[in-house]
């Protein structure tokens, strides 16, 4: 179902005034976004402010992979919500709960080296975003981890009153992934599988935490942003490391082709199985715009 088709509905109920909040809101966060993001963002927030109004929504995934822009539509996805409702959400990203720089060294020593980088299934503290979910849930105040990549090390955190939220989004590359086989890890995906885990230790690894991400990924509505491929993941995600502030630690694009090795495996998986267990798939072309928006509720 193409977007003019899926939002036709929703447009109908578009104002004047909202095409001007969307331009505030590029102009605000220095974001470049097509007439499409525009009608998939408001279409979307209506329809989750509508599920918000039937008390049948309270949480809500947004997976993709790197460089496809899910925390920029995380963001402005709640923002869009709060703006043509009286809902109020957060935004919880998979990123902030990082294990920390020395955590990670740590499993790095007793397990195996790959996991000192940050990223994958085994180096995020599940337990603290857990127990974040349930203080928030319960109405609590509650500190949120905040983790500066830069640094690439957990910085502080923030507050979120509980009990002013009516919903979670939560936002993170393998948001729904699910195990493989043993048999399909067999054989390496790229070198550094290859050259630096031949006996499969780490790979095993990963793949075995990902069954204790199971009950957090477990949303009542989840939305995919689909990539065109995987060579889409490692050229936007250097154009993300160019943007980045000027005194910034950028990684060189060498640097990026390894980092993206990490995520290979689960990616490529997640562009074949999660179209079908997405309430939401929008695809991305190959210049970064919104091509189509498909709805299963």
């Amino acid at each position: 179902m193409k977007i003019e088709t899926f939002y036709s509905d929703a447009r109908e109920g578009f104002r004047r005034q909202d095409q001007l909040w969307f331009r505030d809101q590029c102009a605000r966060n220095s974001l470049d976004l097509h007439k499409n993001y525009y009608e998939v963002l408001l279409g979307t927030a209506q329809w989750l402010v509508s599920l918000c109004d039937a008390q049948v929504l309270t949480t809500l995934s947004v997976a993709g992979g790197q460089g496809s822009g899910k925390s920029t539509f995380a963001r402005l996805l709640l923002t869009a919500v709060e703006y043509i409702s009286d809902k109020r959400g957060v935004v919880l990203s998979l990123d902030d709960f990082y294990l920390t720089h020395a955590e990670r060294y740590s499993l790095s020593k007793s397990i195996h080296p790959l996991l000192a980088t940050r990223g994958v299934p085994g180096t995020h503290d599940i337990e603290m975003m857990s127990l974040v979910v349930e203080q928030i849930r319960d109405g609590q105040p509650v500190q949120v981890p905040e983790f500066n990549k830069a640094e690439d090390d957990r910085s502080g955190f923030r507050q979120v009153q509980g009990g002013e939220i009516d919903f979670v989004v939560f936002e993170g590359w393998c948001w729904g992934a699910k195990a493989t086989t043993k048999d399909e890890l067999i054989e390496p995906v790229n070198s550094l599988e290859a050259q630096e885990d031949p006996a499969g230790i780490w790979r095993n690894y990963v793949n075995d935490q990902l069954e204790a991400y199971q009950p957090l990924f477990d949303t009542q509505l989840s939305i995919f942003l689909q990539v065109p491929d995987i060579d889409a993941v490692l050229k936007w995600r250097w154009l993300q490391e160019q943007g980045l502030p000027d005194g910034t630690r950028k990684m060189p694009k060498s640097a990026i082709e390894r980092f993206i090795a990490y995520y290979e495996r689960i990616t490529v998986r997640m562009l074949k199985d999660s179209p079908q267990q997405s309430n939401i798939v929008i695809e991305l072309d190959h210049q970064h715009a919104f091509s189509c928006a498909t709805l299963k509720a």
